[in-house]
């Protein structure tokens, strides 16, 4: 019989299964697509089009002779893994079920019917449902005309509001790819209100490569206890359908939120998958050049047909169209993409996620085909 210690042990080498060939040699020519996929190409969700690490697969795969046990010791095993990456203790990062699971969480554990929820417009629409459930007020804030947040009207908001505040931030905000200022959003935390608590959503952190970014992570670390922060396997990582998320707070906030969600919710293979992946740094490298290759042939695209378009720091574009949105997103998937969703951003407007190059190129043709049709 294998006991406990065996079991986590024998876990953690699973979580290894490929990691020494991730280490140094690169990928195979095979690990990344070359070709455009039959079917429809999808540019609508924000998912990593490389897939997953492959190395991530093998050990999601050896995990499944472990099926018959319940992952909580393997969850332990990878909050305390991102632990020690981030310098933070073992008791200020909680796993979930995606970060959703966590910003879902974090709400039935922070708001009630006495509590107003103020975020940025357009932004990542699952907190404002979420309201609907606990009974939260949702007062969201116009971002300005460069689709920037307005950090200082959020704060006006929040001071002439009464009883509980959540302050839900995405940076960089989804849809529009833009980054929330480091130093203004950091300085507002450092002097809110007691009533006044952060939601930071870094779903897409990964993907920055703005000099001056600095993660919400760092507030955590310095003791604040007024913040949690939220990111996601889903990404960069290409685990959206393993539904792994992570997130960093004081440890009174992780163990609130804690009790609102149960740590074997979580599927062995997505823990050894996602442990696996944190060691691909050769992968998670080929992602990024892939995510920067394919956007900049879809900007230059874009600037050559005068249809303008948000700076992103994501794996995502907000970009022009002229005419109505539904008939765009039709069009587009009758000729084999499906693209972003409408996300309150106003007429003329789309969200396109960023694919392969190739997949890319073939985007861009169809967008040059619209035009020569007058569609756009």
């Amino acid at each position: 019989m294998v006991n406990r210690r065996q079991f986590i042990s024998a876990l953690g080498s699973v979580s290894l299964i490929g990691t020494a060939a991730a280490t140094g040699s690169g990928l195979s020519a095979e690990d990344v697509p070359k070709e455009v996929p039959s079917g429809p190409i999808y540019l609508n969700q924000n998912e990593n089009p490389l897939g997953m690490s492959p190395h991530a697969k093998k050990a999601a795969n050896a995990a499944l002779a472990y099926g018959h046990r319940y992952p909580d010791a393997m969850v332990r095993s990878l909050a305390a893994k991102i632990a020690h990456t981030e310098g933070l203790s073992n008791d200020s990062v909680i796993i979930g079920a995606g970060s959703t699971g966590l910003l879902i969480a974090q709400m039935f554990a922070m708001s009630g019917p006495n509590t107003t929820v103020i975020a940025p417009a357009p932004t990542f629409s699952r907190v404002e449902r979420q309201c609907a459930v606990t009974g939260a007020t949702y007062v969201p804030l116009p971002v300005n005309d460069r689709f920037e947040v307005d950090l200082e009207g959020l704060e006006r908001l929040s001071a002439k509001t009464t009883g509980p505040v959540i302050v839900y931030i995405v940076t960089p905000n989804n849809p529009t790819g833009v980054l929330v200022p480091t130093n203004p959003l950091f300085n507002w935390i450092k002097r809110a209100p007691a009533n006044v608590f952060f939601l930071i959503d870094e779903a897409y952190h990964d993907f920055v490569d703005d000099p001056a970014y600095q993660s919400a992570v760092s507030l955590v670390k310095e003791g604040y206890k007024n913040v949690f922060v939220a990111r996601t396997f889903s990404k960069l990582h290409g685990m959206a359908g393993m539904r792994v998320g992570y997130g960093f707070g004081h440890a009174d906030v992780t163990g609130k939120i804690s009790a609102y969600y149960a740590p074997w919710n979580l599927a062995l293979p997505s823990i050894a998958a996602a442990m696996a992946s944190l060691d691909d740094t050769d992968f998670i490298a080929r992602g990024k050049k892939s995510n920067s290759n394919g956007k900049a042939i879809l900007t230059e695209t874009l600037d050559a047909l005068g249809l303008a378009h948000i700076p992103s720091q994501t794996n995502f574009v907000l970009h022009q169209i002229t005419g109505d949105h539904q008939t765009y997103k039709d069009r587009m998937e009758e000729a084999g993409f499906l693209v972003g969703r409408y996300m309150n951003t106003g007429p003329g407007w789309n969200r396109v996620s960023i694919g392969t190059p190739e997949e890319m190129q073939a985007f861009c043709r169809t967008l040059k085909n619209f035009r020569d049709k007058d569609w756009i």
